[in-house]
């Protein structure tokens, strides 16, 4: 039985460390991009856009630490 990748959203203002998670995340199994933001604004907007599609992330993480 194969299982679904963890559908992400990549939340980060730098645009070549979104590119490299991505390009990391696509290269190991188990998951798939399907949305990128720069800040947490764009992302909840992404998230309640897609509210009602059939495959919203099942994440959506923002590794940077907030001060």
């Amino acid at each position: 039985m194969t299982t679904a990748p963890l559908r992400l959203m990549l939340v980060d203002e730098d645009p070549v460390f979104r590119l490299g998670l991505r390009i990391w995340l696509e290269q190991t199994a188990g998951y798939a991009v399907v949305a990128e933001a720069t800040q947490a604004d764009d992302a909840l907007a992404i998230l309640a856009s897609r509210a009602s599609l059939e495959n919203p992330p099942d994440a959506a993480p923002d590794w940077t630490p907030q001060p």
